[in-house]
Protein backbone atom coordinates (compact mmCIF):
# COMPACT_ATOMS: atom_id res chain seq x y z
CA UNK A 1 0.00 0.00 0.00
CA UNK A 2 1.70 3.42 -1.09
CA UNK A 3 0.31 6.56 0.07
CA UNK A 4 1.46 10.02 -0.37
CA UNK A 5 1.68 12.43 2.34
CA UNK A 6 2.67 16.66 3.11
CA UNK A 7 5.35 17.46 5.17
CA UNK A 8 3.18 18.79 7.33
CA UNK A 9 1.64 16.13 8.25
CA UNK A 10 2.44 13.01 10.32
CA UNK A 11 4.08 10.06 8.19
CA UNK A 12 1.22 7.43 7.31
CA UNK A 13 1.10 4.95 10.74
CA UNK A 14 0.55 0.74 9.76
CA UNK A 15 -2.33 -0.83 10.35
CA UNK A 16 -3.16 -1.54 14.01
CA UNK A 17 -2.03 -5.02 13.59
CA UNK A 18 1.24 -4.51 12.36
CA UNK A 19 3.96 -4.22 14.99
CA UNK A 20 4.37 -1.38 17.54
CA UNK A 21 7.41 -0.26 16.24
CA UNK A 22 7.03 3.59 14.84
CA UNK A 23 6.70 4.08 11.40
CA UNK A 24 7.79 7.40 11.48
CA UNK A 25 11.32 6.21 12.80
CA UNK A 26 11.46 4.41 9.95
CA UNK A 27 9.87 6.56 7.18
CA UNK A 28 11.15 10.29 7.56
CA UNK A 29 13.76 11.03 4.98
CA UNK A 30 16.64 13.39 5.30
CA UNK A 31 15.69 15.81 3.55
CA UNK A 32 12.89 16.32 5.36
CA UNK A 33 15.05 17.41 8.42
CA UNK A 34 17.41 19.60 6.07
CA UNK A 35 14.09 21.16 5.06
CA UNK A 36 13.05 22.08 8.47
CA UNK A 37 16.54 22.75 9.54
CA UNK A 38 16.67 25.45 6.06
CA UNK A 39 13.03 26.95 7.41
CA UNK A 40 14.17 27.56 11.14
CA UNK A 41 17.11 29.02 10.00
CA UNK A 42 15.75 31.55 7.09
CA UNK A 43 13.11 32.61 10.04
CA UNK A 44 16.11 33.24 12.18
CA UNK A 45 18.16 35.22 10.25
CA UNK A 46 14.79 37.16 9.48
CA UNK A 47 14.16 37.84 12.93
CA UNK A 48 17.80 38.52 13.63
CA UNK A 49 17.84 41.34 10.58
CA UNK A 50 14.42 42.85 12.30
CA UNK A 51 15.91 42.96 15.65
CA UNK A 52 19.17 45.12 13.76
CA UNK A 53 16.75 47.45 12.04
CA UNK A 54 15.10 48.05 15.54
CA UNK A 55 18.24 48.75 17.36
CA UNK A 56 19.13 50.99 14.46
CA UNK A 57 16.10 52.94 14.13
CA UNK A 58 15.63 53.91 17.64
CA UNK A 59 19.60 55.03 17.87
CA UNK A 60 19.39 57.19 14.85
CA UNK A 61 16.84 60.41 15.21
CA UNK A 62 12.65 59.98 15.32
CA UNK A 63 9.51 60.90 16.27
CA UNK A 64 9.24 59.87 19.88
CA UNK A 65 7.17 56.21 20.16
CA UNK A 66 7.80 56.01 16.29
CA UNK A 67 9.80 52.55 17.11
CA UNK A 68 9.48 49.13 15.94
CA UNK A 69 9.68 47.13 18.68
CA UNK A 70 6.13 46.59 19.29
CA UNK A 71 5.99 45.50 16.01
CA UNK A 72 8.89 43.34 16.46
CA UNK A 73 7.36 41.45 19.29
CA UNK A 74 3.97 40.97 17.15
CA UNK A 75 6.07 39.58 14.57
CA UNK A 76 8.02 37.07 16.59
CA UNK A 77 5.11 36.23 18.70
CA UNK A 78 3.49 35.00 15.44
CA UNK A 79 6.53 33.63 13.68
CA UNK A 80 9.39 32.43 15.88
CA UNK A 81 9.74 29.12 18.09
CA UNK A 82 7.78 29.99 21.68
CA UNK A 83 10.72 29.49 23.42
CA UNK A 84 12.36 32.39 21.86
CA UNK A 85 10.14 35.08 20.70
CA UNK A 86 10.39 36.93 23.64
CA UNK A 87 14.49 37.54 23.07
CA UNK A 88 14.27 39.46 19.70
CA UNK A 89 12.51 42.31 21.63
CA UNK A 90 14.00 42.22 24.64
CA UNK A 91 17.44 42.12 23.18
CA UNK A 92 16.94 45.38 20.77
CA UNK A 93 15.97 46.89 23.65
CA UNK A 94 18.80 46.10 25.80
CA UNK A 95 21.31 46.60 23.28
CA UNK A 96 19.70 50.28 22.17
CA UNK A 97 19.05 51.27 26.18
CA UNK A 98 23.23 50.28 26.43
CA UNK A 99 24.00 52.90 23.88
CA UNK A 100 21.38 55.64 24.48
CA UNK A 101 21.15 54.60 28.94
CA UNK A 102 19.28 53.38 31.60
CA UNK A 103 16.85 55.26 33.59
CA UNK A 104 14.28 54.33 36.51
CA UNK A 105 14.32 50.75 37.08
CA UNK A 106 10.58 50.30 37.55
CA UNK A 107 10.10 52.45 35.22
CA UNK A 108 11.85 50.56 32.84
CA UNK A 109 10.11 46.94 34.10
CA UNK A 110 7.08 48.44 32.91
CA UNK A 111 8.23 49.81 29.82
CA UNK A 112 10.03 46.25 28.89
CA UNK A 113 6.93 44.49 30.06
CA UNK A 114 4.32 46.72 27.76
CA UNK A 115 6.48 45.60 24.63
CA UNK A 116 6.18 42.10 25.24
CA UNK A 117 2.43 42.23 25.36
CA UNK A 118 2.20 42.15 22.09
CA UNK A 119 3.57 38.50 22.21
CA UNK A 120 0.80 37.55 23.88
CA UNK A 121 -1.43 39.17 21.95
CA UNK A 122 -0.35 37.15 19.03
CA UNK A 123 -1.47 34.10 19.76
CA UNK A 124 -4.83 35.31 18.58
CA UNK A 125 -2.99 36.22 14.94
CA UNK A 126 -0.87 33.00 14.46
CA UNK A 127 -3.43 31.32 12.95
CA UNK A 128 -4.71 33.55 10.96
CA UNK A 129 -2.49 36.46 10.20
CA UNK A 130 -4.28 38.91 8.35
CA UNK A 131 -4.24 42.28 7.73
CA UNK A 132 -7.38 43.39 10.26
CA UNK A 133 -6.22 40.74 12.79
CA UNK A 134 -2.62 42.02 12.91
CA UNK A 135 -3.74 45.88 12.85
CA UNK A 136 -5.91 45.00 15.70
CA UNK A 137 -3.13 43.31 17.92
CA UNK A 138 -0.98 46.47 17.20
CA UNK A 139 -3.62 48.76 18.45
CA UNK A 140 -4.04 46.82 21.17
CA UNK A 141 -0.65 46.69 22.01
CA UNK A 142 -0.18 50.34 21.86
CA UNK A 143 -2.94 51.15 24.23
CA UNK A 144 -1.85 48.95 26.63
CA UNK A 145 1.57 50.60 26.34
CA UNK A 146 -0.02 53.56 27.21
CA UNK A 147 -1.48 52.83 30.08
CA UNK A 148 0.83 50.54 31.91
CA UNK A 149 3.99 53.13 31.17
CA UNK A 150 2.05 56.25 32.00
CA UNK A 151 1.08 54.81 35.04
CA UNK A 152 4.13 53.42 35.93
CA UNK A 153 5.42 57.17 35.50
CA UNK A 154 3.07 58.92 37.40
CA UNK A 155 3.54 55.81 40.36
CA UNK A 156 7.43 56.00 40.29
CA UNK A 157 8.55 59.62 39.49
CA UNK A 158 8.31 63.02 40.62
CA UNK A 159 6.79 64.53 37.93
CA UNK A 160 3.03 64.34 39.05
CA UNK A 161 1.48 64.06 42.53
CA UNK A 162 0.41 60.60 43.91
CA UNK A 163 -3.61 62.04 43.15
CA UNK A 164 -6.19 60.78 41.18
CA UNK A 165 -5.39 64.40 39.25
CA UNK A 166 -1.67 63.74 39.08
CA UNK A 167 -2.90 60.80 37.32
CA UNK A 168 -5.23 61.89 35.00
CA UNK A 169 -2.35 64.98 34.24
CA UNK A 170 -0.22 61.86 33.45
CA UNK A 171 -2.21 60.31 30.97
CA UNK A 172 -3.43 63.57 29.00
CA UNK A 173 0.29 64.43 28.84
CA UNK A 174 0.85 61.45 26.94
CA UNK A 175 -2.01 61.91 24.90
CA UNK A 176 0.53 62.91 21.73
CA UNK A 177 3.07 60.14 22.53
CA UNK A 178 0.12 57.90 22.41
CA UNK A 179 -0.62 58.80 18.87
CA UNK A 180 3.04 58.69 18.07
CA UNK A 181 3.18 54.86 19.18
CA UNK A 182 -0.43 54.05 17.16
CA UNK A 183 1.12 55.11 14.15
CA UNK A 184 4.41 53.74 14.71
CA UNK A 185 3.38 50.62 15.79
CA UNK A 186 1.33 50.22 12.76
CA UNK A 187 3.27 51.53 10.36
CA UNK A 188 6.44 48.74 11.53
CA UNK A 189 3.53 45.90 11.83
CA UNK A 190 2.40 46.84 7.82
CA UNK A 191 6.19 46.73 6.97
CA UNK A 192 7.68 43.73 8.74
CA UNK A 193 4.28 41.55 7.96
CA UNK A 194 4.28 42.86 4.63
CA UNK A 195 7.72 42.77 3.68
CA UNK A 196 7.82 39.16 4.57
CA UNK A 197 4.56 38.31 2.67
CA UNK A 198 5.97 39.77 -0.01
CA UNK A 199 8.90 37.89 0.07
CA UNK A 200 7.38 34.47 0.41
CA UNK A 201 5.47 35.49 -2.37
CA UNK A 202 8.27 36.17 -4.99
CA UNK A 203 10.39 32.54 -3.23
CA UNK A 204 7.64 30.84 -4.02
CA UNK A 205 7.54 31.81 -7.75
CA UNK A 206 11.26 31.96 -7.85
CA UNK A 207 11.67 27.72 -6.70
CA UNK A 208 10.40 24.86 -8.57
CA UNK A 209 8.58 21.88 -6.02
CA UNK A 210 10.92 18.99 -5.77
CA UNK A 211 9.57 16.06 -5.47
CA UNK A 212 11.17 13.95 -2.22
CA UNK A 213 10.22 10.75 -1.06
CA UNK A 214 11.82 7.41 0.00
CA UNK A 215 10.29 3.86 0.36
CA UNK A 216 11.24 1.52 3.30
CA UNK A 217 10.12 -1.82 4.16
CA UNK A 218 8.05 -2.75 7.05
CA UNK A 219 10.35 -4.94 9.19
CA UNK A 220 7.37 -7.53 10.41
CA UNK A 221 4.54 -7.46 7.46
CA UNK A 222 7.07 -6.90 4.46
CA UNK A 223 4.48 -4.01 3.58
CA UNK A 224 6.09 -0.98 1.86
CA UNK A 225 4.89 2.47 2.01
CA UNK A 226 6.29 5.36 0.86
CA UNK A 227 6.06 8.94 2.09
CA UNK A 228 5.89 11.44 -0.14
CA UNK A 229 5.97 15.22 -0.12
CA UNK A 230 6.83 18.56 -2.65
CA UNK A 231 10.02 20.87 -1.29
CA UNK A 232 11.19 23.86 -2.68
CA UNK A 233 14.74 22.86 -3.35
Amino acid sequence: MRDKVNLARHIVAPPRSASSTPVSSLLVPREIHQYRGRTYFGMGAILAGLTVVSVCVRLLPHPANFTPIAALALFSGVYAPKRWNWTFPTGAMLVSDLIIGFYDMRVMVAVYGSLLLPILISRYIRKNPKFISIAAGSMCGSLLFFLITNFAVWAYSPLYPRTADGLAEAYIAGVPFFRNTVFGDLFWASVFFGGYAFVLKLSRHAKTPLSVSVTTEHPNNKMKMRAGADIFS
